[in-house]
């Protein structure tokens, strides 16, 4: 419950042992594009035993959110070769094409950070104690506000009153059963769509719209009270709501990109690609937008010479490159983290 998340600086990270897998075992066991994402999740796995402090904070959480996400997406693609499914990976494509691009606009000024020559090398190093300097975690914690805005706005259109109205409102409920003429027409109604959950008692169900009223406005004031006063996310919390602000005053609604936080010119993934100079690599997002609104008609079908077919198995060796592409996207995750723990995990000297 997101209510018991306030208070965070006293409570503690329980991090789950996966470390302790047998994955050499499991690693040669397998073969093909499996061994290639079991040994991206043997690497993820091995970042978390370097967690060495389970105090909280929410550039650890934003850390952890990207961490879980990423490990999620690749049991997600075992699903999905399993059975064959090119849908699920054009969608998961989509999914950690933009992960990815998150993931790079956090570690992006770690990149571009000063750099200074070793007095006994002539290879540049990172100077670590300058480290604490970089915008790289400070944009961890943007994330999270990002994030936890993104939740608040979830919640307050879960709240809003039209929403409760249609969800507890017994009418259409009385409206369809008093179209059955007998039990027959019911039954049938229900082979087809499914039995219907019918309660009709009002009284019950005031009380479960209070109850859900309550769960959701606790949730909710959480999150206010963590944007306003947090010290880690009030200067993006006010970076969001100005943006915010800007918009409203030129009449425009739309979500509030991430990239935008940093730079007020990249509204959209197709604007940071093309700050980026890579505005072609749109074309993937695209795609995986299309299965993921129903827009494709030609993805969906096989046009052979002489006739058309659903497309519900794609050939093995498309699905392996797809996954094993997902994989390499996560890989890449996995280690841009395993260096940003270096300033969220510091190692302790003895």
């Amino acid at each position: 419950m997101i209510s018991n998340f306030f208070e965070i600086e006293k409570k503690e990270l329980n991090i789950p042992t996966l470390w302790d897998n047998n994955w050499d075992e499991i690693i040669g066991n397998a073969d093909g594009v499996e061994k290639e994402l079991i040994i991206v999740q043997a690497r993820a796995a091995s970042l978390l035993k370097k967690i060495n402090d389970t105090g909280v904070s929410f550039a650890r959480l934003a850390w952890l959110n990207l961490w879980t996400r990423n490990i999620n997406l690749l049991d997600a693609t075992f699903a999905a070769i399993l059975s064959k499914s090119d849908f699920s990976l054009e969608i998961f494509t989509r999914i950690i094409f933009e992960y990815d691009m998150q993931v790079f606009a956090i570690f992006e000024p770690m990149l571009n950070s000063n750099m200074h020559r070793n007095d006994n090398s002539n290879i540049k190093i990172f100077d670590k104690n300058e480290f604490a300097k970089f915008e790289s975690v400070k944009r961890l914690n943007a994330y999270a506000a990002w994030c936890l805005w993104s939740d608040k706005e979830y919640l307050e259109s879960y709240l809003h009153k039209k929403t409760l109205d249609g969800i507890w409102d017994v009418e259409p409920t009385k409206e369809l059963l008093d179209g059955f003429e007998n039990e027959d027409q019911l039954r049938a109604y229900e082979r087809i769509f499914g039995k219907l959950k019918i309660d009709l008692d009002e009284k019950q169900l005031k009380i479960n719209r209070l109850k859900q009223q309550d769960s959701g406005q606790k949730n909710l004031n959480c999150i206010n009270n963590l944007l306003n006063h947090n010290s880690e996310l009030k200067e993006w919390h006010d970076k969001i709501k100005e943006i915010r602000g800007k918009n409203k005053n030129n009449n425009i609604y739309r979500p509030i990109s991430f990239y935008e936080l940093f730079n007020e010119t990249e509204k959209s993934v197709a604007k940071r690609l093309s700050s980026l100079g890579m505005r072609f690599s749109y074309v993937t997002y695209s795609r995986g937008s299309l299965y993921m609104h129903g827009s494709t008609f030609t993805n969906f079908f096989y046009f052979g010479e002489d006739s058309i077919t659903p497309k519900i198995v794609t050939h093995k060796s498309i699905i392996e490159k797809k996954a094993s592409h997902i994989g390499s996207c996560c890989n890449n995750t996995f280690v841009i983290l395993g260096i940003l723990m270096d300033k969220l995990w510091p190692k302790k000297r003895m």
